[in-house]
């Protein structure tokens, strides 16, 4: 600092000279992306809060027999997340499961690439459930078919004709009891979080083998708001 520090002190008197506008535009970048990351975590958190154990549902499941349908159903899941918001409402809505469901989550690891032979992390959880981790490397891009016919030659029995991919597509819910700088942060977080890629899009799934299920989600978790 006490390098940089001469620097800056010397280039002081450029601000109002035009030094503003880079400076603004550098506040203004960096105010959209901190809004994104901590919006996406406070998301993350929320479908936390709402999800069931999974002890909890077997629990369920076990006293309440849903009717079991043929093939496989793959819910997309948050890492660490127990049963999905959109497993409950399928479930709560229509009593009913596939026989075999698969919770997937695909993890973006702080490293360009992930060798094949370490992308699929397979889990049996019992009650017709398993749990599939796929990691990628943060210069890939996410190919779920691909990783699936992978985990297939692994041993997973799954076949993708029989699959249906269960994905959440949350609609975020702005608070107006808090104040007016975090109401601005949520309404430019819900509009970035309308405009960004699908996930069906984004992790390559087909389009045919997918369902969206909607889900009203608080754009905030109620701990983490400001007054």
């Amino acid at each position: 600092i006490f390098i940089e520090l001469p620097f800056l002190l010397a280039n002081l008197h450029k601000l109002h000279e035009g030094g503003w506008v880079t400076l603004g535009a550098a506040g203004v970048l960096f105010f959209i992306m901190r809004t994104w990351d901590e919006g996406r975590r406070n998301l993350i958190t929320r479908l936390r809060a709402e999800s069931e154990p999974l002890d909890t549902l077997f629990d369920r499941l076990d006293h309440h027999k849903p009717v079991r349908l043929p093939g496989t159903a793959i819910f997309l899941t948050a890492p660490r997340l127990g049963a999905p918001p959109s497993l409950q409402y399928l479930l709560k809505h229509t009593h009913a499961l596939h026989e075999r469901v698969i919770l997937l989550t695909v993890l973006i690891e702080e490293t360009p690439r992930v060798p094949p032979g370490q992308r699929i992390e397979w889990t049996p959880l019992g009650h017709g459930f398993d749990r599939l981790l796929i990691h990628y490397g943060f210069m890939q891009s996410p190919d779920l078919p691909a990783a699936l016919a992978q985990a297939r030659r692994a041993g997973l029995s799954i076949d993708l004709s029989e699959t249906t991919f269960f994905i959440g597509r949350e609609t975020l819910v702005i608070d107006r009891n808090i104040s007016w700088y975090q109401r601005l942060r949520e309404r430019i977080y819900a509009f970035m979080f309308r405009n960004s890629m699908r996930a069906i899009d984004f992790y390559k799934i087909p389009p045919e083998r997918a369902v969206e299920i909607g889900i009203w989600v608080a754009a905030e978790p109620p701990e983490m708001r400001t007054a």
